[in-house]
């Protein structure tokens, strides 16, 4: 008896892991939406040992913890990014996708060791940019050709207990009412600095809410219309993205070394002349303040 109650312990033990993940609970994403079902797990899957290093590097934990790391990779959910999904003024999901495929997309990687949440992002490499060629050592640039067009590992933070994984939001919104329920993310939007989710019904974007990041125009999780977010878009000049220095990644969830590292450079390069600039205008502003006395002597 005693034994038969050990194992249905062991076997609820199994059952509910230690770090609570639950997966996607409604079926709203698509299947190349995500991580462990899309022609790049396998490449991920590659890269698990990497992640877990970085990881308990960030952790500071030892390398007996390596294996206590749980990869969520079934509710890792792909962000489109580098593209305009509203130039074309269109809100069938052909169109919509059509120009999501000329940009670019990452993946975040949820992560959990200790009871502590990871995100891992993961992004191919893009082509070496004239900008970059510039400011980028020989070796920097070497380094950007390798990775062009590989998935690596493109960021890893440590979230905080307010901040949701993009599943979370996915899973916290209520999808009755809406016919043939679909959800995708698309980062580097014109007039949104983080992702936003479009809710699409059947073939066609009906709505768009928030993923945590409030903006001056969507907050608060509520859906707005698909239509109303063309309107106001179309009234502001704001860019999709600006210009990306190398092939590190993307806008959302970019390689943060490197791309400080291009900053640096750029920087550098300029603060001279800034400085210079500076100067030249205090010179002039002393200048005149001792006409002034001068005159009033």
């Amino acid at each position: 008896m005693i034994k038969r109650i050990i194992v249905f312990i062991m076997i609820l033990l199994m059952a509910f892991p230690v770090n609570n993940v639950h997966a996607l609970e409604k079926k709203v994403v698509n299947d190349e939406d995500v991580l462990e079902s899309s022609n790049d797990y396998e490449i991920a899957k590659g890269l698990e040992d990497s992640i877990r290093v970085k990881v308990l590097a960030i952790a500071k934990e030892s390398e007996d913890k390596k294996e206590s790391i749980l990869i969520d990779y079934k509710n890792a959910i792909k962000v489109y990014n580098d593209c305009d999904i509203f130039a074309s003024g269109k809100q069938d999901s052909a169109s919509i996708m059509e120009i999501a495929e000329t940009g670019h997309y990452a993946w975040e990687l949820p992560v959990f060791l200790n009871g502590r949440r990871y995100r891992v992002v993961l992004a191919k490499g893009l082509p070496l940019s004239e900008n970059a060629k510039e400011q980028l050592s020989a070796e920097e640039q070497k380094k950007i050709i390798e990775n062009e067009g590989k998935l690596k590992i493109s960021s890893v933070g440590t979230l905080d207990e307010k901040t949701r994984f993009l599943y979370e939001w996915i899973n916290e919104r209520d999808y009755s009412g809406y016919n043939d329920p679909k959800v995708r993310i698309f980062g580097s939007q014109p007039g949104f600095m983080y992702p936003i989710a479009v809710l699409f019904e059947g073939t066609t974007a009906s709505g768009c809410f928030s993923v945590g990041y409030d903006s001056e125009y969507m907050f608060d999780q509520e859906v707005v219309s698909f239509e109303e977010v063309l309107k106001w878009v179309s009234t502001i000049s704001v860019p999709a993205s600006d210009e990306l220095n190398g092939g590190t990644g993307t806008k959302w969830g970019e390689d943060i070394e490197t791309s400080n590292l291009q900053i640096q450079k750029e920087f550098g390069n300029k603060k001279w002349l800034i400085l210079f600039g500076s100067g030249l205008a205090l010179l002039i502003v002393a200048g005149a303040m001792i006409m002034i006395f001068c005159k009033k002597k």
